[in-house]
């Protein structure tokens, strides 16, 4: 007898458990959390190709920034000599050189892209070298 009341007292605890389980699974199962980071700005722009203001020769660079605002492109070069002149052609704008440091373009939002540039109306009487960089607006 005491092995039939162990019996049943089991199949109770048993049953109990089946039919408590679903409620513990869904209050799991069940919540919420937030997840932020943190994404450090890079900008960069790489030649891909240099130019040459003699020749007419195009070069291309490859610019990207992940800037929420954008970015801007300037470049630098050596003083220009009182009747020197060239004008620069950077994807579909144009700028005469004559400031040693110059904005050549300016992007709003991050992207990526490869842009071309060359040189015209070139009166130079030494070479030119350009060097580009890139900031985050």
């Amino acid at each position: 007898m005491a092995r039939d009341a162990r019996k049943i007292v089991m199949r109770t605890a048993a049953l109990g458990l089946v039919l408590a389980w679903p409620s513990v699974v869904s209050a799991q199962t069940s919540g919420s959390f937030q997840l932020t980071a943190q994404v450090p700005v890079a900008c960069w722009i790489n030649h891909a190709v240099a130019a040459e203001a003699t020749t007419g020769a195009e070069g291309a660079v490859t610019e990207g920034c992940n800037s929420a605002t954008g970015y801007a492109v300037f470049v630098n070069h050596r003083p220009l000599d009182t009747y020197e002149s060239v004008r620069l052609r950077y994807g579909g704008r144009f700028a005469v050189l004559g400031s040693t440091v110059q904005e050549v373009n300016r992007e709003y939002g991050p992207r990526v892209q490869r842009m071309t540039y060359g040189f015209s109306d070139v009166h130079l009487r030494a070479p030119l070298t350009l060097n580009m960089t890139i900031q985050p607006i």
